[in-house]
């Protein structure tokens, strides 16, 4: 099989856990590359969006256009990314999608984290 279909047709990239704030405005996010050697893999899309935020009385409206940003992490044994730039105290969705050269790979599993709010560390 040809290592773009196994890309395009597998879930090959797992978060493995909460992607972590670094401070109010970046979150660490750890991944794990299966059943495919490193070396087919070039890199990886790290792709987040904001949220909204019932919690916080906040609507759709409010938030950016849904659409999702993309950080681009070159190397296929590289397995986390910290995200930076982010908006403090708000609810992110985010994903990683390993790429071969022009083919886009299966994203991962999806997860929702929080960065902190302004001058508090979040370890959980």
């Amino acid at each position: 099989m040809f290592i773009g279909d196994r890309l395009r047709t597998t879930q090959l990239v797992r978060i493995i856990s909460e992607p972590q704030p670094v401070n109010s405005t970046a979150l660490h996010v750890t991944w794990q590359l299966r059943r495919i050697p490193a070396h087919y893999v070039d890199g990886y899309h790290v792709r987040y969006r904001v949220l909204p935020d019932y919690d916080r009385s906040q609507r759709a409206s409010d938030v950016d256009d849904g659409s999702f940003l993309k950080d681009i992490v070159v190397g296929g044994s590289v397995m986390a990314h910290v995200i930076v730039g982010l908006h403090k105290y708000t609810l992110y969705e985010v994903f990683v999608q390993p790429f071969f050269r022009d083919v886009i790979g299966q994203q991962s599993n999806v997860v929702r984290v929080r960065t902190s709010e302004d001058g508090k560390l979040v370890f959980s």
